[in-house]
């Protein structure tokens, strides 16, 4: 079952109305949530800017998984700001770095609203979060600095190459986080530098004690095909989903 509403999201530019997207399992009883960055790629090709989704909601069908997913579309002309903690110029690319505030209503505007309108597992320990490329970013964060909310947090391609030393935000994850983090080889050319984020973040899961997987994609890809495929491996690889496996 999917249901879509309309939410005014603040962005840097200003209140912003979007589409938010939600699938509701199959069955009694309430369930455990997974918020998603990039709503508009969540569930079907129809919506997605390049054509292709990643259908989370088959993946979790097959794998027999009964989790709620709810996601917001990004801001068309301020992601890169809204989808990172940290201002930035690199290049052509530019945010104001606004990833503090969009958590800050996410936390506390929208999971309030999704925990009211449906069947929901509100607590921490059945509350997790993901998202791909800078989304991807924002899922790390969000678990480091936003714990108290969520326990588990799947990172597909994050963005770390945004600030140098971004994988210190994760020395604040509690030690009963999960992680899930992921790259493809085909991604390496895009950003210079980030072989070396991405050893570092690895390095400070170690340090932490904190449970994680990382896995490298031999032929992944910087695109939702790519996210797609993986994701299995990403959902399996967490104890978090396989709690709510039938």
């Amino acid at each position: 079952m999917f249901d879509t509403f309309s939410v005014k999201v603040p962005s840097p530019g200003g209140e912003e109305e979007r589409t938010a997207r939600v699938y509701i399992p199959e069955g009694r009883g309430r369930f455990p949530v997974l918020y998603l960055f990039d709503g508009q790629t969540a569930f079907f090709d129809e919506t997605a800017p390049y054509g292709k989704a990643i259908a989370i909601h088959e993946i979790l069908q097959k794998l027999g998984m009964r989790v709620l997913v709810a996601a917001v579309d990004c801001s068309k002309e301020h992601r890169l700001s809204e989808y990172s903690p940290y201002p930035f110029r690199h290049g052509e690319f530019v945010s104001c770095g606004a990833g503090e505030a969009h958590m800050r209503w996410l936390t506390g505007v929208f999971k309030p609203m999704i925990d009211a309108r449906y069947p929901t597992l509100a607590g921490r320990e059945n509350t997790a979060v993901m998202g791909s490329s800078m989304g991807g970013l924002m899922a790390l964060y969000a678990a480091a600095e936003f714990s108290a909310y969520f326990s588990a947090a799947v990172a597909l391609s994050p963005s770390l190459w945004v600030k140098e030393g971004a994988e210190r935000m994760l020395t604040r994850l509690p030690k009963d986080s999960e992680i899930y983090l992921d790259y493809g080889k085909k991604e390496y050319h895009a950003h210079e530098g980030i072989r070396i984020c991405l050893q570092r973040a690895v390095d400070v899961l170690f340090e932490q004690g904190v449970p994680f997987t990382f896995s490298l994609s031999e032929g992944g890809e910087h695109n939702e095909a790519s996210w797609q495929e993986r994701l299995p491996s990403a959902l399996t690889a967490l104890s978090f989903f396989k709690r709510f496996s039938e």
